[in-house]
């Protein structure tokens, strides 16, 4: 209906659908003011379907975390250098409302959506346990920097992009070890 928009006006007229950009584009006294905190929570706000329902990612990302198919290292770990990053601008640009600005960057946008279900995607992430913890600093203080100094609102996809390219170097250890020791040979040479 978004795409065909114009289809469903006149005569068929039946769909009211609007469709728009986050509320993270708004900023943050303007997008604050006009939505409630539970409006945000619940994903009565304007954004991509899926996106914005803060609820239901956090019941999604814990499922996957009960199930065993995603790791919650790189989850943890971007959503703390993220909310560490927040608090610190908070404290420097609205002194009085930081609380208001973290909560707002936390639930406005495609940030706990892609920390739910892109960066625990097992084929571009790290590896190793360590390289998991390092890729979500990566990803978080990355969003940070995007959507504070950056031209974009969001962040979220160029970060997780930026960090996918990182990875070869996090796992450098895992994959730069020799395997063939001696061990290895006699072991291998005398069954």
């Amino acid at each position: 209906a978004v795409t065909f928009a114009g289809f469903f006006q006149g005569s068929y007229g039946f769909v009211d659908q609007t469709s728009g950009a986050t509320a993270l584009s708004m900023g943050f006294p303007n997008a604050f003011n006009a939505y409630r905190l539970t409006d945000l929570f619940v994903g009565n706000i304007p954004g991509a379907m899926g996106e914005v329902h803060s609820l239901l990612i956090l019941v999604g990302a814990i499922y996957l975390i009960i199930r065993k198919s995603a790791d919650f290292r790189p989850m943890v770990s971007a959503l703390v250098i993220f909310t560490v990053l927040t608090t610190i601008a908070g404290i420097i640009l609205y002194p009085y409302h930081v609380v208001e600005y973290v909560l707002f960057h936390l639930l406005s946008g495609g940030l706990l959506f892609g920390l739910a279900f892109m960066v625990t995607d097992p084929v571009t992430s790290p590896i190793t346990r360590p390289g998991r913890w390092y890729y979500g600093l990566i990803i978080g203080t990355l969003i940070f920097m995007i959507r504070t100094f950056g031209a974009l609102p969001e962040g979220v996809a160029f970060a997780i992009l930026i960090a996918n390219v990182l990875v070869p170097i996090i796992d450098y250890p895992r994959w730069a070890t020799n395997r063939f020791t001696k061990k290895f040979f006699l072991t291998y040479g005398l069954s």
